[in-house]
């Protein structure tokens, strides 16, 4: 039973309830996600999508939607891109809880940003995006790409395995980044501690090169 229930280990558990704890006492695998224990930046992304599950989800309720996108954002990070499948769950955590951010449209005026030719600004109090005239005044935010906006906003109603075929900018991801790490700090009002993993490990493997 030892191997079935390993950390990330995806199976059917028959659980007994104790006075504080559950004992699992029958378990069978569905799908073990190895490469998520065998390689270290697969796991500290795998534990940061879980721990933002924590804080969002309340305990022990029942959301199969959400599940579900856990599930194949743990497969995208075992399989594919780790930081597709940290992203894809992001934005759509996003969706599910009901905080999505407005993206394409200024949160103050109404703006399409997409025709907008001046600095976009992201702000996470304001709940979205400010077109370059009503940021002019704001001393908060984060300048993004009008190319990063509309990938995120695809993010949110793509099939993941759709995601395969994508082929992603580094300064996509670097932006998209920065706006959820932003937007789950003003939800939580605390910074995730497994984004300092990440970044350690990130750190470890370029100087390993």
């Amino acid at each position: 039973m030892r191997g079935t229930v390993q950390l990330f280990n995806y199976g059917y558990y028959l659980l007994y309830k104790g006075k504080s704890l559950y004992t699992a006492v029958q378990c069978e695998t569905v799908e073990p996600f190895v490469p998520l224990r065998e390689q270290l930046l697969k796991l500290a992304y795998a534990s940061y999508i879980s721990e933002l599950l924590t804080h969002i989800m309340p305990h022990e309720e029942v959301n199969p939607a959400a599940f579900d996108l856990l599930l194949s954002s743990l497969k995208l990070i075992s399989d594919e891109n780790e930081v597709l499948g940290a992203r894809y769950f992001d934005i759509n955590l996003m969706k599910i809880s009901g905080f999505f951010p407005r993206l394409l449209s200024c949160v103050v005026c109404a703006k399409n940003v997409l025709n907008d030719r001046g600095t976009i600004v992201f702000t996470a109090s304001k709940g979205g995006v400010l077109c370059s005239q009503c940021s002019q005044n704001e001393d908060e935010g984060i300048p993004v790409s009008r190319g990063t906006l509309v990938l995120t906003n695809r993010l949110s109603s793509m099939e993941p395995d759709f995601l395969k075929k994508l082929k992603i900018a580094p300064q996509f991801y670097e932006e998209m980044a920065e706006i959820t790490k932003e937007f789950w700090k003003f939800i939580l009002e605390r910074e995730l501690k497994t984004l300092n993993f990440i970044n350690n490990v990130k750190d470890m493997n370029k100087k390993e090169r």
